[in-house]
């Protein structure tokens, strides 16, 4: 059993990180994973390492476990929740599992076991700088050998509650006509309640003139658990409290997920046509490609929830703003000048949400059926362009009356948050159809390989960052305003915008889908 269990797991790590590719490819496409890869470890370890040398100069040195469970906890359950049910319940890929001389319960343990090892991955790169700041400030080799050996049982619990959780949307879900709608609603409000109870947390905590009484109340409403490692007496027996209690939970989850997995996977996935049928009363066949992607983006709710997450963040923002004062908002998230902010926090959420940067692999296979369409190749890409503009749009439509209420904005001050709103959504856009125009990836067996781990997406996701980054970076610089660098950054991204557009439109076919 576990011999086939290792074998899957090797099969499923090489096919969705592309190792064989990472290991054998030459050129620059090799060495910008491998930079992204050291550069992401690098930001992760150095927030956690700063985090905890904040904590000793606070003279709280005693609460860095906790604090650094409570933050992984809580960012794997969130992540886990998005993603979980992509990997669990994949109907194409247990149709071809199925087949094979295997058992429901190897079949199970193995995709548990690839989300497990995800989220151990993370796991280490954010406990293990705070865990070596910890030991060299007053913890015994004993509690260190105890912390990294938490850092393998920190993830099993709340990913074991995400994915109970992720069941029971799945649930609610399928008995509703338009599932994959009200799976993407009700997540959007559950994420939405856990953002609004961390912002109240933090509020709550603010007021507080002990730092180790602010950081245990934010701590516990953030992760209860958490509250098990403030004594630093019982961290051994905290530890060994935790680790017992996310083993049993697992053990428990997976005995029960194997012996109804088949019937929750039906109950998720559904029957799937076997062709998709498109009306063609449409007035244009723009019109017909646009009506295509978006029947595409709302049918898959990871689709939705991942490459949407950016105008998601702005609706909730603006439903935050409804029921709570802007600077009590934005000091709850480390910002004290919100309004100078405003623009690339606005920014920063269309750079995230970006189907254009997936939309092309997601054809998969069927790419030959766009192809074989009696449409232009400039037509196909306008549909896909405006799915993601018309998406940012409907966010700003939502959300921008209420920014201009709660912070009393000038006709100036409007003018320049519209502007550099749709710079970056057009840059972002365009980008991301580019780079997944040159970086498709047509072969997949989940769809979640394609929105997360794709080259297309990391890479355009990297720019989002440097496009964000750049007029902080302008600003120090040349001393010059935010609202000024943002401005001129806003006037370059145009610029580049009209420069990808051409060389977008001089495209005359997709790439062939090679095995």
């Amino acid at each position: 059993m576990m011999t086939n269990i290792l074998l899957l797991l090797k099969v499923q790590l090489y096919s969705t990180f592309s190792l064989n590719d990472l290991r054998k490819g030459r050129g620059l496409g090799r060495y910008f994973k491998l930079g992204l890869l050291f550069l992401l470890v690098l930001l992760f370890s150095g927030y956690n390492l700063l985090t905890a040398l904040s904590l000793v100069k606070l003279g709280q040195a005693n609460l860095i476990p906790a604090y650094m469970i409570a933050l992984v906890s809580f960012i794997i359950f969130f992540f886990s929740l998005m993603q979980s049910n992509g990997i669990l319940f994949d109907q194409e890929e247990l149709d071809r599992l199925i087949v094979l001389p295997l058992s429901i319960r190897e079949i199970v343990y193995e995709k548990y076991a690839f989300l497990y090892l995800l989220n151990s991955v993370f796991s280490v790169l954010l406990m293990l700088p705070a865990g070596l700041v910890w030991f060299r400030y007053g913890a015994s080799l004993l509690e260190l050998l105890f912390y990294l050996l938490l850092m393998g049982f920190v993830p099993l619990l709340p990913l074991c509650l995400a994915s109970l959780l992720g069941l029971c949307v799945a649930y609610i879900a399928s008995k509703a006509p338009h599932k994959n709608l009200v799976a993407f609603l009700f997540s959007l409000f559950l994420l939405l309640g856990l953002a609004t109870g961390s912002m109240w947390a933090m509020r709550a905590g603010l007021s507080a003139e002990n730092v180790g009484l602010l950081l245990t109340k934010q701590l516990t409403s953030l992760y209860p658990p958490a509250s098990l490692f403030f004594n630093p007496h019982h961290f051994l027996w905290a530890s060994l409290l935790l680790m017992l209690i996310s083993f049993a939970l697992t053990g428990l989850f997976l005995r029960y997920l194997s012996r109804n997995y088949l019937k929750m996977n039906q109950m998720i996935t559904g029957v799937k046509s076997e062709s998709k049928v498109y009306r063609s009363w449409q007035k244009s066949p723009f019109m017909a490609l646009y009506r295509r992607e978006i029947a595409n983006f709302m049918t898959s709710y990871l689709y939705m929830l991942n490459s949407g997450l950016g105008t998601i963040l702005i609706i909730v923002l603006a439903i935050s703003l409804c029921f709570m004062r802007s600077d009590v908002l934005f000091s709850s998230i480390g910002l004290s000048n919100s309004r100078e902010f405003l623009p690339l926090l606005l920014a920063g959420c269309l750079s995230i949400s970006n189907p254009a940067a997936v939309s092309i692999s997601l054809e998969g296979e069927e790419i030959w059926l766009l192809q074989t369409l009696p449409v232009s190749m400039r037509q196909i890409m306008m549909a896909k362009l405006a799915l993601t503009v018309s998406l940012h749009f409907t966010a700003l439509l939502l959300g921008l009356p209420v920014l201009v209420w709660r912070f009393s904005l000038g006709g100036l001050q409007v003018v320049d948050l519209f502007l550099i709103s749709l710079a970056y959504s057009l840059f972002t856009a365009l980008q991301g159809l580019v780079v997944n125009f040159h970086y498709p990836k047509f072969i997949w067996d989940n769809e979640m390989i394609v929105i997360k781990q794709s080259f297309s997406a990391i890479l355009s996701g990297g720019i989002g960052i440097l496009v964000l980054v750049f007029p902080l970076c302008l600003s120090l610089l040349f001393g010059m305003g935010l609202e000024m660098s943002l401005r001129l950054s806003a006037l370059g991204l145009l610029l580049l915008a009209a420069v990808l557009y051409r060389h977008l439109i001089k495209q005359g076919y997709f790439k062939e889908v090679h095995g």
